[in-house]
């Protein structure tokens, strides 16, 4: 019996143990993903940064969001950021705690470069969260918000085309589709009948493309010209890796989209798609095996090298 008891104290201790790790260390763990990528039209090296999916609610931990900010602002001290993009969902769920997403803004923009961000499925679909306040609040900031733009960019002598996609959930086609099992291939082909992105068909042709889009299934929306580069959030790479038995049940109940849980880089193509992790945590404020992240992309003039190299 004691033997027993002994044995259940162990695992409540290790439980416990586990629960602390996964809610006040691994959500400070920030790691910073290095993108590198040559091309011949950059005339001189640029460099900028890119998060998503913050998901402020009543729960975040302001001093977690300021311990990975450091860590960023570090960076910045090593060599400075051209621009800073954001991915979307800064709230989860409920818009109730507006002041610590005002001073995550605040501490956004005291960068000191411009800032550039997109909507996600948290800022436009659910009904605890005001759209209205949410652009209101990127407006008193001084953020840019794209929904179906596109805006030149002068990174380093290069000009490059950067285009903000509107949340794909916002589309009736792909809403249909969200709440059933489906088949990656399925969203693929409901993607075809969202015709948001051939609008810039006609743009400049020459011009390095970025796209930002909270969803990484907008790499697959139709039109002539692909981005060179897509960077996306949303997946939260899983965010609990413990539980991905237990993930991969839920999201075939209330799948994410066809990226499911991955987050990372893939070339699809001519395009190079970077899946951001998150740089918070979404419903509940737990990681584990999958600490937040941050992209820091740098555009190279060709050198004969690989067009691209990560060191994650």
């Amino acid at each position: 019996m004691e033997g027993m008891l002994l044995g259940w104290m162990g695992v409540i201790s290790i439980l416990v143990l586990l629960g602390v790790y996964s809610w006040q260390i691994e959500p400070r763990l920030l790691k910073i993903r290095r993108l590198a990528i040559q091309d011949k039209r950059f005339l001189r090296s640029a460099r900028f940064v890119f998060i998503s999916d913050i998901h402020v609610t009543w729960f975040t931990s302001k001093s977690i969001l300021a311990a990975n900010l450091r860590k960023l602002r570090r960076e910045y001290a090593h060599q400075p950021f051209d621009f800073f993009f954001l991915g979307g969902d800064f709230f989860d769920r409920t818009d109730h705690n507006e002041k610590l997403l005002q001073w995550f803004y605040g501490e956004i923009v005291s960068f000191g470069v411009p800032v550039y961000a997109v909507l996600g499925n948290h800022d436009t679909r659910f009904r605890g969260v005001s759209n209205a306040k949410v652009k209101r609040m990127l407006r008193e900031n001084k953020i840019n918000l794209l929904e179906n733009e596109s805006v030149i960019l002068n990174a380093a002598g290069t000009k490059i085309q950067l285009i903000g996609l509107r949340e794909l959930e916002t589309s009736h086609e792909y809403l249909e589709c969200r709440y059933f099992i489906q088949s990656p291939n399925f969203y693929r082909r409901t993607i075809k009948n969202v015709f948001w992105y051939k609008r810039f068909d006609k743009n400049k042709p020459k011009l390095y493309r970025i796209v930002l889009s909270h969803n990484p299934d907008s790499v697959y929306l139709p039109g002539r010209r692909r981005p060179d580069l897509m960077l996306s959030g949303h997946t939260h790479g899983g965010q609990i890796i413990l539980l991905t038995w237990i993930g991969l049940i839920i999201s075939q109940i209330n799948p994410h989209g066809s990226f499911r849980s991955w987050s990372g880089e893939k070339r699809l193509r001519e395009t190079i798609l970077a899946i951001s992790s998150g740089f918070g945590e979404g419903l509940m404020p737990f990681r584990f095996g999958c600490p937040p992240d941050a992209y820091v992309i740098t555009l190279k003039p060709w050198a004969g090298e690989r067009c691209c190299s990560s060191q994650l």
